[in-house]
């Protein structure tokens, strides 16, 4: 189901987003690296909601009013609704560190487009001395993205990579990180794992039980956590801060509000922050949407257990991760092209 069976409903339908451009994280790390263009890795959706009969407002969301029904952006706009959805995604917990507004946070994947531009200043005479927080999925494709563009571009860096568990990709199979791990050492990139980092100070990224590490650019990337928005609105919130959905993902205090992906926590059933939830999620809160409005009844959502990731190593490489197993290669590289690329083009306008 699409934005037109709402319309086709009687439904006034509008898009509210921070930016006119909506980056696919899939393809970041590609797009950082030099193998795929800005335009390969965004959608626009300006132009996607006028080719689909939506308004679109550029905007940022800051608050809600559950009560009277209407959504208030900074600046002091404000829109009164039916019904709406907040699929608002996530936020790198940068506040978790000491110092950390001297850092790039890994979102939006906008300040990935600042960090390019900071390595191809850099001077060939002194390595930039770039320091990624995080050994997660994100954080670990950036690493290889940055090694890859870093390469092409002829540029004078040196990378290390800090983690404070005992391997990067912790959550993932020996395997998987053993693959990516070797791939980032291999092209000159240094792992430091079990380092805690205490604070950012000038120049310096503090440690309680390791030595301290001198930067030029830190990066961070140390999970995801909601937005604040929801705590502050009033809405009733899983410990997280993501907002609290039933099964069919409305809000379990007012069920004209939905929601999906990053920002929700499902009631009884938390989830991953993984981007195939939200990808599915899409097409059945459009349903349940048009259910509400038309007196129906919503649909649950069913959430897969095993689902396939695919982290972009940066070197023509790709390591694939379901459940306990674990494949790397340039063939799996290839298969994370296809999907990206043809999920890519189910959001461009001709």
């Amino acid at each position: 189901m699409r934005a037109e069976e709402l319309l086709k409903a009687g439904a006034a339908v509008t898009l509210i987003s921070h930016s006119t451009f909506h980056y696919y994280s899939g393809m970041a790390p590609g797009m950082l690296s030099g193998r795929y263009s800005d335009d390969d890795c965004r959608v626009d959706l300006r132009r996607l909601a006028k080719a689909k009969g939506v308004n679109f407002i550029e905007g940022d969301f800051e608050k809600v009013d559950p009560v009277n029904r209407v959504v208030h952006l900074s600046g002091g706009a404000t829109f009164n609704y039916d019904a709406v959805s907040f699929n608002t995604g996530s936020r790198v917990p940068v506040d978790l560190i000491p110092g950390a507004q001297r850092a790039l946070s890994v979102k939006p994947f906008e300040n990935l487009s600042l960090l390019k531009r900071t390595i191809e200043k850099s001077s060939q005479a002194k390595p930039l001395k770039v320091v990624l927080i995080g050994g997660g999925p994100t954080s670990v494709g950036i690493a290889g993205a940055i090694i890859s563009f870093a390469n092409k571009s002829k540029a004078n860096i040196s990378l290390t990579l800090l983690d404070e568990r005992e391997r990067i990709l912790a959550a993932m199979p020996k395997k998987a990180a053993s693959f990516a791990a070797e791939s980032i050492v291999r092209r000159g990139g240094l792992i430091m794992t079990n380092y805690k980092v205490s604070a950012l100070r000038e120049g310096l990224i503090e440690s309680s039980n390791r030595e301290n590490v001198p930067y030029d650019v830190v990066v961070v990337a140390i999970g995801l956590v909601p937005p604040r928005h929801f705590k502050s609105s009033g809405l009733s919130c899983a410990p997280d801060g993501g907002m609290l959905v039933n099964d069919c993902l409305q809000s379990v205090d007012y069920p004209e509000i939905f929601g999906g992906g990053d920002c929700i926590s499902i009631q009884n059933n938390p989830l991953p922050k993984v981007g195939v939830y939200a990808v599915r999620q899409g097409p059945l809160i459009l349903k349940n949407l048009k259910e509400y409005l038309t007196g129906g009844n919503p649909i649950p959502f069913k959430p897969q257990r095993k689902y396939l990731q695919i982290i972009n190593l940066g070197d023509g490489k790709a390591v694939a991760v379901r459940g306990r197993y674990a494949l790397g290669g340039k063939l799996v590289m290839i298969l994370k092209e296809v999907i990206d690329k043809r999920f890519m083009r189910r959001f461009k306008v001709d």
